[in-house]
């Protein structure tokens, strides 16, 4: 608790060690940047990355991939958090102050985890009642909420993660939340559904935005050129990252809604669509090709959406992390990290000094280096190896169990590639070629296959950073 406070302290007051880019410089390299990519690669950075929530990455020219979370109560996305009170609590306490420290909270426990933007505040309107997410959002009154959410704002990037406010606009029913249209008046629309964001960007200087599911008088948010472009960014002089919630859908003037209609979105200046297996071929199957070969698209539209992303992801202290230009802050936490460890290395108690001689050699060997083997595959959740099966018709055979549904998920479904690592990594260790498989406990397991288990003997938690 005491260090929690310490940080929290440092973070509030800090004057980052690398002085912030100024914003002539930071376009003029962002520029530069979109200048030498390729029409494919300009197409690529539009698209969000569906493993692990990150923004796609160009290696060629050194752009990383930032990796986000869900919030805005913790650190969403299969890891362990500090949770933290709901939206409509934090609004009812009437104190800017309170959300300040609340963020920066947030913010550290976001950026031990490798995280570099969250996704929160909710900063939408109580409408309904049986709004879904009300508990997230700052209630019915847009100066009130928009008050919580500059506080919030301001103490996590103050902590050198970026937040984001959502969802952009007017989605305040749960029924067919994802579809249903919201038709509102333009006074309606400025002084109350609108209000909040707002005061969220040009006081909370927001620097990210997710746009909402929902069509709004006739266009789908996320390709809405007068709510993205002409509100935001030409009347409130926005000029930060905006991108679409998962899955969102686009619109031309009178067409049908659809994911694939990402030019649409461009078109709008919502830079990143959310989000694309593989950006990189297009797995998605968006029509930016199409519209740019048709006209629909000029490759003016689509590099400045291009230049939006660079420009933001050039800003965020995530980036400057990557490159190795770190602040006072995150040099406190290495060290925070590294007493922490080796307080839990002297203090911890010794499981099991011996494996019982039952257990086959290859197993025990594995069980020696699992945990280092999951480090080396940049494992984040929490991931228990629970019984090992070897096949007795063939000793290369290794199947591996787990309780864990997001252990089992992680390994077996979500990484291109993680099966073949696993079994590298493994074959490193204890020195002989094996074929693996994975499979959750209750999986039927052959007669004929001797059962170990492991449930005493191993036990922990893998949170790394990517």
């Amino acid at each position: 608790m005491k260090k929690r406070l310490l940080l929290m302290l440092l973070g509030g007051g800090l004057q980052m060690a690398l002085a912030p880019v100024s914003a002539q410089t930071c376009r003029e390299r962002a520029e530069s940047l979109v200048s030498k990519m390729t029409l494919e690669e300009k197409a690529s950075l539009v698209s969000g990355q569906v493993d692990g929530f990150h923004t796609a990455a160009i290696p060629r020219l050194g752009i990383p991939s930032i990796r986000m979370a869900d919030g805005p109560q913790g650190v969403r996305n299969k890891t362990r958090s500090t949770f933290y009170p709901c939206g409509i609590s934090l609004a009812s306490t009437w104190n800017p102050d309170l959300a300040r420290e609340m963020g920066r909270g947030l913010a550290l426990d976001a950026r031990a985890r490798g995280i570099g933007i969250m996704l929160g505040p909710g900063v939408n309107i109580y409408r309904s009642a049986l709004c879904g997410r009300n508990f997230e959002y700052y209630g019915e009154d847009p100066v009130l909420a928009s008050a919580i959410a500059c506080g919030y704002i301001e103490g996590m990037q103050q902590n050198g993660v970026i937040a984001t406010i959502k969802h952009f606009a007017a989605n305040n029913q749960e029924h067919r939340r994802h579809f249903v249209e919201s038709v509102i008046s333009e006074r309606a629309l400025r002084e109350i559904y609108l209000r909040g964001f707002e005061i969220a960007v040009k006081e909370g200087r927001a620097r990210s935005i997710m746009t909402s599911y929902n069509p709004l008088n006739g266009y789908w948010t996320a390709s809405n050129y007068d709510l993205v472009t002409t509100i935001l960014r030409s009347q409130w002089g926005y000029t930060g990252l905006v991108m679409s919630d998962w899955w969102a859908e686009g619109n031309d003037r009178g067409g049908a809604g659809s994911t694939k209609h990402v030019a649409a979105m461009v078109r709008a200046q919502n830079d990143v669509f959310m989000v694309v297996t593989d950006p990189e071929h297009n797995s998605g199957g968006d029509d930016l090709t199409a519209a740019l070969t048709e006209g629909c698209l000029t490759r003016g539209e689509l590099q400045r959406s291009a230049a939006n992303i660079c420009r933001f992801l050039l800003q965020t202290p995530a980036f400057r992390r990557s490159i190795g230009r770190t602040s006072a802050l995150d040099d406190q936490m290495e060290a925070m990290a590294e007493q922490d460890m080796q307080q839990a290395a002297a203090s911890g108690p010794v499981v099991k000094k011996e494996l019982p001689k039952a257990i086959p050699q290859d197993i025990s060997e594995l069980m020696k280096h699992w945990k280092s083997i999951l480090s080396e595959m940049g494992a984040t959740s929490k991931v228990y190896l629970n019984k090992a099966v070897t096949s007795l018709g063939n000793s290369s055979d290794l199947i591996l169990m787990f309780d864990d549904e997001n252990a089992y998920e992680y390994l077996s479904e979500n990484r291109a590639g993680c099966m073949d690592t696993l079994a590298s990594l493994i074959e490193k260790r204890i020195g002989k070629k094996v074929e693996v498989t994975v499979k959750k406990n209750n999986s039927a397991v052959s007669a004929k296959e001797a059962v170990v288990d492991l449930t005493d003997m191993i036990n922990f938690d893998i949170e790394e950073e990517n």
